[in-house]
């Protein structure tokens, strides 16, 4: 399964874990064969991934240049390296070390202060200096700092005015606007944010308006929350619950 579809464990201790999810299966890229086939045996997962990979195609995304910034890029798909080897031990629904949840926040405070100077010093990285892959390392960062959310809500405020063109779509608003809001304790607008201890049934954070939630994501190109809750099921038995 790529990165971007891991379900990763990100605030964890010997008995309660946060989950969140990252760009994968919040909104889902269409494409993996493994991660499709799981889609489509969700309730309204098959009629998700036609209609995205039609969205897709009609896209017509331009070819990528040369990065203008070619270290940049390799630093920021260094640290997203970084990141997702901290949390490799965290995503097996098992109860991690002492050690590995110390590697983990370890690996956020560096790969934070780095990003925090990236971000000060030329902006939200663009594709244009680091290729989409390397402002979705960027995103995944920013996603995972949660030591500091008001850097989170800042960086926010300029991914709104990128596009899919610039590696940046709806679902990576939509996620990161439920992590900050969560943060300034208040109710998630998009339902990506579940929660759960090991072996106990993972629960839907408490969300603004539930009755209009498929209307927003579906705005944000989104799987319905049905199929995402019948995702998170499949992959970690957890019984995601609403």
């Amino acid at each position: 399964m790529s990165t971007a579809r891991k379900i990763e464990w990100l605030r964890a201790s010997a008995c309660m874990f946060m989950l969140v999810v990252a760009s994968g299966f919040a909104g889902a890229t269409p494409g993996d064969a493994e991660d499709d086939k799981m889609l489509a045996s969700c309730p309204g997962g098959a009629e998700w991934l036609a209609s995205e990979h039609a969205r897709r195609e009609e896209m017509h995304l331009p070819p990528e240049a040369p990065p203008r910034k070619p270290e940049l890029r390799d630093e920021l798909l260094r640290m997203a390296r970084d990141d997702q080897a901290a949390r490799s031990a965290l995503t097996e629904g098992k109860t991690p070390t002492q050690a590995q949840i110390e590697a983990w926040q370890s690996t956020d405070r560096r790969n934070l202060a780095a990003l925090k100077k990236i971000v000060a010093d030329g902006g939200f990285p663009r594709a244009a200096d680091v290729r989409r892959d390397g402002v979705g390392a960027a995103w995944l960062l920013v996603q995972h700092a949660d030591a500091d959310p008001a850097f989170q809500q800042s960086v926010l405020s300029q991914l709104t005015g990128l596009g899919e063109a610039d590696g940046i779509g709806g679902q990576e608003v939509a996620l990161l606007t439920d992590r900050v809001l969560l943060a300034q304790g208040k109710p998630q607008r998009y339902g990506t944010q579940y929660e759960g201890g090991a072996g106990s049934p993972l629960r839907q954070r408490p969300m603004e308006d539930p009755s209009h939630v498929d209307e927003r994501r579906a705005a944000m190109h989104m799987m319905p929350i049905a199929t995402y809750a019948c995702v998170l099921d499949k992959m970690y038995g957890g019984h995601a619950t609403r």
